[in-house]
């Protein structure tokens, strides 16, 4: 896990001093050694966090073969599957790296060799004799890629701030981008970022640059979609899934230095945690694994209950908990944003931000996560309606009652006011054409009073009515990419960014490649069954899971007790709400938005619309962009 950077010069050669501003504002991501390495109109840099073979053979910018020259950010966790079939094809190593694998694989099956892979990463390799840039992003986009093009130059970082230090102007907002976070809260949903100029290479995708004229090409690689749904029984589906599920979790427990889990208390995270578990005992080495939890006080957003409960059932685990408060996240928001590059949505941020900085008190340099399972196994409640609504549109009446049912007796406790207006929602969802969705939506973030301090454009809105187009799929499995492609997108940017931020490398089993094609292929009536959401999951790991949490059905996260936090201190965060809203004039008014923030329904703070400005005006005034 590390960060990259390249230069590609059109005009003139890229200086030395340009790379090593781009390579010093990363540190934090390989605080274990840099290098840089420079031919004609190229210029590729490196930070190093060692994580395999920690000597200095894992150093880069690597060159292979006297033809690649290779800076790479992630983890291959079949490496030593490939390096055993590139030997076999006549390639030599001459580190016990993964890194060393990628230019030995491009060598021998050209782009064709990201489908052979499988980790996350975001990688640079320079052809020397076709001068040649190729990069590529893994599938799902675990890892960063920016870039920017001027006249001079093509430029790429793991973080958009390298990009910033290419400039001595202030850097422009993304109107749209920005207009769009402030009214809805999403991001992350397309190749464009906050900044204006500044892009993403979006996971699953790559990027040719002809060195000799700075041109590039992005192309799209992987596609979620390609394998089709498969029948199978749900004994096979169940026994799949564990078999993969343990491959998976295996792979990413490859490493020379210790590995943590994060554990929430969820399904996930505690599966990855019960798996890691067995494993240890089985191998019959040490069975010790160190956990970190995110905790609160208060009882209606604290998991300790479940966390103790997978802590009760495995073998000497240590547990170490946090607990984060509203008085600690005002001093960090600062440094979070930076770290960021953007404005997040959501204080539970912080608590996701809090895990990650005592890893690294405790000295660890890589922690396993559960990020990916919500969106490939129906995990969201949004998956309910979305089923309710296909089963409706298919005349599949006798499903539908089951499924109804069934969800209606699992969540009995919940206010039945509240389930007859969810399920309303997905029969008029059902029933409703798309443009009259789009309207409703509009009309919704539009009403009197709510949002009127926002000056959304045209242009935004025509983003947003794309986004809820998105998120319409009428399909499951394609309802299911647009929830990876959009919000998981989004959720693994805070994932690298919190983890790297105090250099560690956090790590996703759920998005093991061979896992993932098996779970896109598995039938949707497996991930939502009796009216219980990660079905084959629960099924599959029943014998490994505490029995509390396989029939555990609601859901947290890393989640912070925010309504609870920004109700308390409504006061004190007026001067901040303030400052935040002239920061981000013209699209926001001031006036207008403070007359909002003294209004009921600001105080009641359900959707969070006042974060959302303090966090985007507190990036505005961090990298003074120009609104």
């Amino acid at each position: 896990m590390c960060g990259i950077a390249g230069l590609v010069g059109k005009m003139a050669p890229p200086a030395q001093q340009t790379m090593d501003r781009m390579l010093e504002c990363i540190r934090h991501r390989g605080p274990d050694g840099d290098g840089q390495w420079a031919d004609g109109r190229l210029r590729l840099g490196h930070r190093r966090l060692a994580v395999l073979d920690l000597t200095a053979h894992g150093d880069q910018p690597m060159l292979y073969g006297q033809r690649y020259v290779l800076v790479f950010n992630g983890e291959i966790y079949n490496y030593r599957e490939l390096r055993r079939e590139l030997e076999e094809k006549g390639y030599s190593f001459r580190t016990r790296t993964d890194s060393e694998v990628i230019p030995a694989a491009y060598d021998c099956w050209g782009p064709a060799c990201q489908q052979k892979m499988n980790g996350m990463w975001a990688f640079a390799l320079y052809d020397r004799r076709e001068q040649v840039l190729f990069c590529s992003r893994d599938r799902f986009g675990i890892k960063p890629f920016y870039y920017t093009q001027t006249p001079e130059l093509f430029a790429f970082g793991s973080e958009i701030k390298q990009l910033l230090t290419l400039s001595h102007e202030k850097p422009r907002a993304n109107r749209t981008v920005l207009e769009v976070f402030l009214a809805v809260g999403y991001r992350d949903y397309s190749e464009q970022t906050m900044f204006q100029d500044i892009f993403q290479l979006r996971g699953g995708h790559c990027l040719t640059c002809q060195v000799n004229t700075g041109q590039i090409r992005v192309e799209r690689w992987f596609d979620m979609l390609s394998a089709p749904e498969k029948p199978m029984e749900p004994e096979e589906a169940a026994h799949r899934f564990a078999g993969l599920f343990e491959k998976a979790v295996d792979r990413h427990l490859r490493a020379d230095v210790e590995v943590g889990s994060c554990l929430s208390g969820g399904l996930d995270s505690s599966a990855i945690v019960c798996e890691v578990n067995r494993q240890l005992r089985e191998k019959g080495g040490p069975v010790r694994q160190r956990t970190i939890s995110s905790c609160f006080d208060d009882p209606r957003y604290d998991e300790q209950e479940y966390i103790d409960a997978v802590v009760g059932c495995c073998d000497d685990i240590k547990v170490d908990k946090v607990f984060p408060r509203m008085d600690q996240l005002l001093p960090a928001l600062e440094r979070m944003v930076w770290h960021m590059d953007e404005p997040f949505g959501s204080t539970s941020i912080f608590a996701q931000w809090s895990v990650y900085r005592r890893a690294k008190e405790l000295g660890l340099k890589v922690m396993l996560d559960g990020q990916g399972a919500d969106e490939q196994l129906a995990g969201y409640t949004d998956f309910y309606k979305m089923l309710f609504a296909w089963l409706f549109r298919r005349g599949r009446w006798c499903a539908l009652a089951r499924e109804m049912g069934a969800y209606f007796h699992l969540r009995s406790q919940t206010e039945r006011r509240s389930q007859l207006h969810f399920l309303a929602v997905a029969l008029v969802e059902a029933l409703m054409p798309l443009w009259a969705q789009e309207r409703l939506f509009r009309a919704y973030h539009t009403r009197k009073g709510d949002q009127d301090w926002l000056r959304i454009s045209e242009k935004s809105w025509s983003e947003l009515g794309a986004l809820k187009r998105r998120y319409a799929k009428r399909d499951p499995r394609e309802y299911s990419c647009a929830y990876m492609e959009i919000g998981m997108s989004e959720l693994l940017h805070y994932e690298d960014r919190n983890s790297m931020a105090f250099s560690v490398e956090a790590r996703v089993p759920f998005l093991d490649a061979d896992l993932a094609a098996a779970l896109m292929e598995m039938p949707f009536s497996y991930k939502i069954r009796q009216g219980k959401t990660k079905w084959i999951m629960r099924k599959a790991l029943e014998g490994i899971l505490p029995e509390k949490i396989v029939n555990r059905y609601d859901k947290m996260g890393f989640v912070t007790p925010e309504y609870s936090w920004f109700a308390e201190h409504h006061e004190e965060l007026e001067p901040f709400m303030m400052q935040a809203a002239q920061a981000l004039a013209p699209v926001v008014d001031p006036e207008a938005f403070m007359e909002w923030y003294h209004s009921p329904a600001a105080r009641r703070c359900g959707d969070l619309k006042g974060w959302r400005v303090l966090c985007a005006g507190k990036w505005a005034r961090t990298f003074q962009v120009q609104i």
